[in-house]
Order: structure tokens, then C-alpha cells, then sequence
């Protein structure tokens, strides 16, 4: 029987039986690295994941003057794109466990992709809000949909297990949420991703406004350098994938090849504080680079915990509720974005968001303790206990 975590996997053709023309199913010729094809999809789709959404604060930036929104109204307009996207990611895990990584990227892409399109057509707060609003609906299955896929198709060597790496058994069905939030390793997840995630979009959603009301960039600045720390963001989700693995392959363990790398990716965050009192836009910017180069460090291997602790089929539950719990998080963060820049200046948020990393990682750490793959005895069936 073919496994999908083959490295070549079996298509199959139909050919017609010479007799009584039936039809029959004969295999394919094998489909050599299939699992990186899959991957190499997965990356394309994230990063058009990742454009479509920096795309709305380049929006409000140029546009926001002229169809009258305000740095108020474009707080809210962030906040329903968070709701959103919260509200998607427990939907999207549950229904990826459920109806496989096919069925929900393809309903995923189409959501975000056409709400995407939809923002060409804006004219004011209210068509902005509803397009956004969509946007996140759709962009949230990405997460769960990737770290689904990933758990399916790769070894825990390289990012998950294979075959020879599983335990011998394997939970079939989804194991019921309430046993799951029994579960402190579940919680350590949640928590992290309540502190940290908000980083991220705090310079996904701001940092247009931040360079041109702080540092004076004109668009054409923006566009010319405001690009930096997003490539810097692509590298670190590279690093850290690759880093931990090199770890994971040069004899350490899961546990400490992951507590490794999310360590140095938390002691990297903080920049932001320097870039909030940089002289230079440029090394504030520089700055700003770290910062999203550690996020997306940390984040590339706390977005694998989920299927270095879980078997399959409760990795898209776990890994929804922590993008449940980063959204959530997010947008009171985003709410309050507005509010605190106003009273305070950027200066007081960006240090704000430099001191969540190390207390997330601190956090994570004494609640997951070691990071094994637990077995399904490990997980209580709350709903069966009297």
C-alpha cells in the first residue's frame, strides 16, 4: 500500500480493457519528490498569503487620506480582519482534521483570492471593513492547512515523521477539544502564541504608517525599502526550519533542537526597542529586519509543535486553537495600537512588543516541559468520565 509519506508517490491512469471495455485502474509512473512539489506549493501559496495581507497597510497609507480614513478607523478595519482571522483558524483546523488539506485549501485560496481582488473596488470605511473582513476569513486556513500537510508528508529528521518514525499506534479520529485543552502542552502552545503573534502583526498592519509619520517616508520610500524586513521575515522561516533540522540530524533531540532555536529567535525580538529609539531610519529599519527575522524563526518551529506533540489527526485542532488564541491576541493588541500611538508615540508599542518574546518563550518552555509526541493514553477523554 502506498503511504503518503513515500518520497515518490503513485498516480494512477485508466485504461480501457481490449475485452469488455471496462474501465480499469492501472498505477502511474512514480512522481519523483512529490512531497517537495507539495512543499513548493505550499511555500507559493503562503507567500501570496503573506503580499495579499501587507498589501491592506500599503493601502491605507496612500489611499487612506483620500477615501477619509482615519488612523482610528483604520484600527478597527484591522481588528475585523483579526476577528476574522480568529474566528477562521479553529473553523479551518477542525474542518482540515475533518475533510483533508485538499478540500480546505482549495475553499481557503478561493475566500482570500477574491476578497484580495475585492479591495481594487473600495470607496470607503465600509466596503474597506467588509473586504478585509473576508480577506482574514480565508487567509487563516492557511496555517492549519500547512502544518497538516507538513505532519503528513515529512520526517520529524526533516521537519515531522515518516513511516519508521511514528509510534505504533495511530489515532484515527479527531480526539474531542475539551480532552485536548485538558492538556498543558496544548496550553503552552495557546499561551505563546497569545503573547508573541501580536509582534508580527503590529509591523504587518503599521509598519507603512510607522516609516511615513515617524520617519518621513514618501511611498516611493516606503516601496523602495520597506521591503527589507519582509525578506528578512522569508530568511528567518528558512533558518529556523533549516536550523533545527541540521540540530535534529547532528544528534540532538526534537526537544532541544526546537527549545534552541525559539530561544535565540526570542532573544532576537526585542530589537524592536532599539528601533524605537534608533537616530537612523535606516537602522531603525535595520532593526525592524531582526525583529521579523526572529518572529518568523520562532514562529516556523512553535507552528511544528503541534505535530511534534500530537498524532495527525489532532494536529489540526491544536494548531487552529493556537491561531484561535494569536488572533484573539492580535486584535486587542491592533485595537489598542491606535490609542497608545496617539497618547504615546510608536516608541511606547514597538517596546511593548519587545518584551512579549522572552516571556512567551519563558512561558512555553515550563508548560510543554519535553517535547515528545504524546501517546493517545496521554490525552484524557473528558467527555467519557462520569
Amino acid at each position: 500500500m502506498t503511504s503518503p509519506w513515500n518520497k515518490k508517490a503513485l498516480g494512477a491512469q485508466t485504461e480501457r480493457s481490449p475485452s469488455a471495455g471496462a474501465i480499469t485502474l492501472q498505477p502511474n509512473r512514480a512522481i519523483s519528490g512529490l512531497r517537495w512539489w507539495i512543499l513548493a506549493l505550499i511555500f507559493l501559496v503562503t507567500c501570496i498569503n503573506y503580499i495579499d495581507r501587507s498589501s491592506v497597510g500599503l493601502l491605507v497609507t496612500h489611499f487612506g487620506p483620500e477615501i477619509g480614513i482615519s488612523g482610528s478607523q483604520y484600527g478597527l478595519i484591522g481588528a475585523l480582519l483579526l476577528f476574522a482571522y480568529t474566528l477562521s483558524q479553529s473553523i479551518s483546523g477542525r474542518l482540515y482534521d475533518r475533510y483533508g488539506a485538499r478540500l480546505g485549501f482549495t475553499v481557503s485560496i478561493i475566500v482570500w483570492c477574491a476578497a484580495a481582488m475585492a479591495h481594487s473596488a473600495i470607496i470607503g470605511f465600509t466596503s474597506f471593513a467588509v473586504c478585509s473582513f473576508f480577506l482574514g476569513l480565508g487567509e487563516a486556513g492557511n496555517w492549519p492547512g500547512a502544518a497538516k500537510v507538513v505532519a503528513e508528508w515529512f520526517p520529524q529528521k526533516e521537519r515531522e515523521y515518516i513511516m519508521e518514525g511514528q509510534p505504533a499506534v495511530v489515532q484515527g479520529t479527531a480526539p474531542p477539544l475539551v480532552s485536548l485543552l485538558a492538556l498543558r502542552q496544548t496550553w503552552g502552545i495557546l499561551l505563546a502564541r497569545f503573547l508573541v503573534d501580536p509582534i508580527w502583526w503590529l509591523y504587518m498592519l503599521w509598519l507603512p504608517t510607522y516609516l511615513k509619520e515617524v520617519r518621513h517616508f514618501s511611498l516611493k520610500d516606503i516601496g523602495a525599502s520597506a521591503w527589507v524586513p519582509y525578506l528578512a521575515a522569508a530568511i528567518g522561516s528558512l533558518f529556523g526550519g533549516w536550523l533545527a533540522g541540521r540540530l535534529i540530524s547532528r544528534g540532538l533531540s526534537v526537544n532541544a533542537a526546537r527549545k534552541t532555536v525559539i530561544g535565540i529567535a526570542a532573544c532576537l525580538m526585542p530589537f524592536g526597542i532599539l528601533a524605537a529609539h534608533a537616530q537612523s531610519a535606516y537602522s531603525a529599519l535595520a532593526c525592524i529586519s531582526v525583529v521579523l527575522f526572529g518572529f518568523q524563526m520562532w514562529i516556523s518551529n512553535v507552528q511544528t509543535l503541534p505535530s511534534d506533540l500530537f498524532a495527525a489527526s489532532a494536529v489540526g485542532s491544536v494548531a487552529g486553537m493556537g491561531g484561535t488564541a494569536a488572533g484573539i491576541s492580535s486584535l486587542i493588541f491592533n485595537l489598542c495600537t491606535a490609542s497608545l500611538v496617539l497618547h504615546f508615540g510608536y516608541s511606547a508599542v514597538l517596546t511593548i512588543a519587545g518584551i512579549l518574546a522572552p516571556i512567551g518563550a519563558l512561558t512555553l518552555f515550563l508548560l510543554v516541559g519535553n517535547i515528545r509526541r504524546l501517546n493517545p493514553t496521554d490525552i484524557r477523554l473528558i467527555s467519557t468520565v462520569p
